[in-house]
């Protein structure tokens, strides 16, 4: 006989089975192509990070950009800052002052057959060219001894802003070309200065001096002017290098360009360095061209004595010569 339920029994499995409807309902509304706690990739979709007000925690600030080593920020409102002074102009007026002030009389002189070209002379830069370091220097030596040529910028106060000391492996008397640069810095925007090479002899002696005035710039744009005099600045036609003199004065001849209107100097150095006689002459002419000159130099030795005889100039604008030359002699009582 089949057993009749009983109405908790019936109210008991509805509520089963309602149950099971709802589950099912549920698992139904779930879209099979999503996955359920699956997260999405990073690379889909940017992280958004809130500020530490916002987040409700403390975090730390973030680091400011990276600013690039060949660049520096600007101010928006401040002019921009010219990281190229050389670009800018001296003022005319102050150049045309120092021109005015070192030019020397000495412009284009007409060659002389029959002088020589001069022991020592520059080709490049020009008298009066403005420059800005480094300096290239173009000239032609004949090194003194142990091969050294000396090259020095000299500055209008006669400080000494370069000096160089350059030894060549060349055989005696020989000739040649060099072409050193030499770096300088000047105070100011602009200054005068000398440009000066000259060699020695094996006692220290000088043997010849040349010599180029400058326009030193500090910024700006260099402007070479051209070289046109080789010659030697005091030609001797007498005495002849070697010659022995006797009877206490050496009579010297020769021609000569006067560099400026400074007096010209005779010197007679003996090998110990010691000047056993000297004299001065007022220059020819300060035309540029050359003129003939004679000069007598009293001396006094009490042996033979090897000496050299050493032509000058003083520069009138810079401390020091602007040109010498010499020769070598014997001295007699």
């Amino acid at each position: 006989m089949r057993s009749v339920p009983t109405p908790a029994g019936l109210l008991k499995k509805q509520t089963w089975t309602l149950c099971l409807a709802a589950a099912l309902l549920a698992a139904c509304a779930i879209s099979p192509s999503t996955p359920v706690n699956s997260p999405t990739p990073q690379a889909d979709t940017p992280t958004v990070t809130l500020p530490a007000q916002q987040a409700g925690q403390d975090s730390t600030p973030a680091a400011s950009p990276a600013v690039s080593e060949t660049s520096t920020p600007q101010p928006v409102d401040s002019p921009t800052q010219d990281l190229n002074p050389t670009g800018t102009p001296i003022p005319e007026e102050y150049i045309a002052t120092l021109l005015a002030a070192h030019e020397t009389p000495t412009r284009k002189p007409s060659p002389t057959p029959s002088v020589p070209l001069s022991y020592l002379y520059i080709t490049h830069p020009g008298p009066l060219s403005r420059v800005t370091s480094p300096i290239t220097l173009l000239a032609q030596v004949i090194p003194g001894a142990g091969g050294v040529v000396r090259i020095e910028l000299i500055g209008e106060d006669g400080r000494v802003l370069v000096r160089e000391i350059e030894r060549y492996n060349m055989p005696p008397g020989t000739r040649f070309g060099i072409g050193p640069d030499l770096a300088f810095e000047i105070p100011g925007v602009a200054e005068a200065a000398r440009l000066q090479v000259s060699v020695f002899d094996p006692r220290g002696r000088p043997v010849a001096k040349t010599s180029v005035r400058l326009i030193l710039l500090s910024l700006g744009d260099a402007e070479i002017n051209p070289v046109d005099d080789f010659q030697e600045p005091f030609y001797v036609t007498s005495p002849r290098p070697d010659d022995v003199i006797s009877g206490g004065a050496v009579s010297v001849q020769g021609r000569m360009r006067a560099l400026n209107a400074n007096p010209i100097v005779f010197e007679l150095f003996d090998e110990k360095g010691q000047v056993v006689g000297s004299r001065q002459i007022a220059p020819p002419s300060t035309n540029g061209s050359y003129q003939p000159f004679s000069a007598e130099i009293p001396y006094s030795v009490k042996q033979k004595t090897s000496i050299r005889l050493v032509i000058r100039q003083p520069d009138d604008g810079i401390p020091g010569d602007i040109a010498l030359s010499s020769l070598t002699l014997t001295l007699k009582p």
